[in-house]
């Protein structure tokens, strides 16, 4: 009886126990999946491929028209250039092209650039565009955006033009012709203009940046045996109705292969006909001058000619002694006469008399040997090479230009200004060369030492960099480096 009650009981146990264990389980196995999940999961170890998005947010105006058929929205980031690097083109890391079909503002739009560019940039530079199906842009930007990795950057996209819709185009006023006229100067020595084009047009005066101009009249002239100045007259045709656009003078020269070789500093700005325009140009580089002296220097160099060979020709005839037949017969006398009196006076005399030929002749030799040498003389300029070093991040405008002065300080409250030179930096950055040609007078070490100041201006005048205080001059190559200015 007692091994049945057991036995009952053994299997009653079993029974119960069994539905336990596999909940114990189940509530494992349940447990072991939460805190799976909720573990982070490790990445690889070499990650390739990835994509950081760059949120942007674009507005822009339709107005009650709309936007025209196919027009499509391009937003593209940049990645900012690296100081003291040439690039031809900026780095493009991402674009993105959508078509704008039933679509207003504002649009979110994501550009997707790839990681391992954009995670050693400070920040990118954002541009966006609205273009229509002709490829020609009908919204722009004042100005790019820039991402740092935080907020998402906001485009306002401005029109270009009156309005969206293409109309015929009517002329309000008929075009006026205006006759301009003046003169061009060359700064510094003029050299050798063969093969060489004088060309002067009347521009509107675009916006800085602008990549190119309306031309609204145009003048070409060969330089060839030309000497400066040059005078210039020609027509241009002008809208009145467009007055409100400032017009400007662009004149340059090229050579024989079209490469420029002198420009202005910055564009003239056109104030009407009746002006007479006086217009300076700046070489680039160095020249090839031209040799022809004046008619002055010309005749300097004959009279000292003419004058040196008078001298020689007297010193040649002064050591050369006369015919000596008559002061032969007048020794043969003496000693005649002198054989009578006193025998030994003769040797004396004849002595004296044969030494004073010898004497006079040295004398001349000596003095024709003193006037031979000439005096070494120190050139009269001196080269100062260098190269100016900044980082302009942001871009320059249209007509920006680098400034080099070599000044001395002296009693007077503005110091003197020994020598400059401009260095147009259209399609340059970074580190840029110049040159300087100073007098070697101004030089001289006993003199107070010479600073050198280099500014980065734009074509008003605006100063973006610059040497705080200059920098003293050294002999060689002078490396100055440029601090940005508050307007930059």
């Amino acid at each position: 009886m007692r091994r049945k009650n057991l036995i009952a009981m053994l299997f009653c146990a079993l029974i119960f126990s069994a539905p336990m264990a596999h909940a114990q389980q189940d509530v494992v196995d349940v447990t072991v999946d939460i805190f799976k999940d909720g573990q982070p999961s490790t990445p690889d170890q070499n990650p390739t491929g990835r994509i950081d998005n760059i949120p942007t947010k674009i507005v822009f105006n339709i107005g009650d028209t709309g936007l025209l058929t196919g027009s499509v929205l391009i937003v593209s980031a940049y990645a900012p250039a690296p100081p003291n690097v040439r690039r031809s083109s900026p780095l493009m890391l991402g674009q993105t092209r959508l078509l704008l079909t039933d679509m207003g503002s504002p649009l979110k739009v994501i550009i997707a650039t790839p990681s391992a560019v954009t995670q050693d940039l400070e920040y990118t530079r954002i541009e966006a565009t609205i273009i229509n199906a002709n490829d020609v842009v009908i919204f722009d930007l004042k100005e790019p955006g820039k991402y740092d990795g935080y907020d998402a950057p906001i485009l306002n996209l401005t029109h270009i033009g009156k309005t969206l819709d293409v109309k015929p185009v009517v002329n309000s006023a008929e075009l006026v012709s205006e006759t301009i006229r003046g003169k061009i100067r060359i700064n510094g020595k003029a050299p050798k203009f063969a093969g060489s084009n004088l060309v002067t047009r009347l521009v509107e005066d675009g916006l800085a940046g602008g990549n190119y101009s309306i031309v609204l009249g145009e003048m070409r002239q060969i330089l060839d045996g030309k000497r400066a100045p040059f005078a210039f007259k020609f027509e241009g045709l002008i809208d009145p109705s467009q007055s409100e656009i400032p017009l400007a003078l662009e004149v340059w020269i090229e050579d024989w292969a079209g490469r420029k070789t002198h420009v202005t500093p910055a564009p003239t700005p056109y104030t009407g006909p009746k002006t007479r325009y006086r217009i300076r140009l700046d070489a680039i580089g160095p020249q090839v001058y031209n040799p022809m002296p004046s008619k002055m220097a010309i005749n300097k160099a004959i009279s000292k000619t003419v004058i040196a060979k008078k001298t020689v020709a007297k010193v040649k005839s002064n050591p050369k002694p006369k015919p000596t037949t008559k002061p032969k017969q007048k020794i043969f006398a003496a000693k005649k006469i002198v054989k009578k009196t006193n025998p030994v006076m003769t040797t004396k005399s004849t002595a004296k008399s044969t030494a004073k030929p010898a004497v006079t002749n040295k004398q001349v030799f000596q003095i024709a040997a003193k006037t031979r040498p000439k005096a070494i003389s120190l050139p009269p300029y001196q080269r100062i090479a260098g190269k100016a070093h900044f980082n302009a991040s942001k871009g320059l405008p249209r007509g920006s230009v680098l400034v080099a002065e070599l000044e001395r300080r002296n009693n007077s409250n503005r110091p003197a200004l020994l020598a400059s030179t401009r260095v147009f930096l259209d399609g340059l950055s970074g580190a840029v060369s110049f040159k300087l040609k100073a007098n070697t007078t101004d030089l001289d070490p006993t003199l107070s030492p010479a600073r050198l100041r280099v500014r980065i201006e734009d074509k008003n005048g605006k100063l973006f960099f610059s040497n705080l205080g200059g920098a003293t001059v050294r002999k060689g190559f002078n490396t100055v480096t440029l601090t940005t200015s508050p307007n930059y």
